[in-house]
């Protein structure tokens, strides 16, 4: 397979990724920089390999590359306080104890090609996971974009009736309302904000590495699950 990157230019409000039937591929991507993006194959062991043309209609799954061991910063931000689904008060660094996949949603959010599918799509990786043997030795985290209205109640019920299985292994969490936006920020979150609440957003998860590190995101409308898969496995062995 042949790594292709492909310099995209973001609009945060705007962009979309998608194939017009018939029509060559269009790559816009919810992002707040312009870098170079690999497309990911599903089922590919390689991790940034390009895939043949999807078919029409179909999303394009795209990653950032696969950042090495060596290259990694650890996220400036990982004592943010936080309350999960039950109420239980933590530091985002407790969390990242192991490897992780975060992703954010809210629970106000209309739009059930985003919030919705974010998290029944995560619920699908957590079965995933379980079919391999791996729940138990990585981390699922559901962060709310809108913690000043997402109490442990309405995170719970949002994201049990999506069919995420909640414990210590996969969380729905609300940050710190005063320091959300430089976790936000820090990870490129695709979303704008008009008076503190959610205007527009995209759809976005950050693979994290036991020690806090950023590996790479996952920057389509939905991620793909057996990469997602592929690659907490790759950390787990030391990748």
């Amino acid at each position: 397979a042949v790594l292709h990157e492909v310099q995209v230019v973001i609009d945060v409000e705007r962009a979309e990724v998608g194939v017009d039937a018939g029509a060559e591929q269009a790559l816009e991507v919810r992002q707040h920089e312009v870098g170079a993006l690999v497309a990911v194959d599903p089922v590919a062991r390689a991790h940034d390999a390009l895939p043949p043309p999807a078919s029409a209609g179909a999303p394009i799954p795209l990653a950032t590359p696969w950042t090495a061991v060596e290259a990694r910063a650890p996220l400036r931000n990982l004592d943010i306080a936080l309350v999960d689904h039950a109420g239980d008060a933590h530091v985002l660094r407790e969390l990242i104890d192991r490897p992780a996949l975060l992703t954010f949603f809210y629970s106000r959010c209309q739009n059930a090609g985003r919030c919705a599918a974010t998290v029944a799509q995560l619920a699908a990786l957590q079965r995933d996971l379980e079919q391999r043997g791996l729940a138990r030795s990585v981390r699922l985290i559901a962060i709310t974009f809108e913690p000043q209205l997402d109490t442990p109640e309405r995170l719970r019920r949002f994201v049990l009736d999506r069919g995420l299985a909640l414990g210590r292994d996969a969380l729905a969490v609300r940050l710190a309302v005063e320091r959300h936006p430089k976790l936000v920020e820090e990870l490129k979150t695709p979303v704008s904000y008009s008076a503190g609440w959610v205007n527009s957003h995209g759809v976005q998860a950050a693979l994290i590495d036991a020690e806090g590190r950023v590996v790479r995101r996952y920057v389509t409308l939905l991620w793909d699950n057996r990469t997602v898969v592929d690659d907490l496995q790759r950390l787990l062995h030391g990748g």
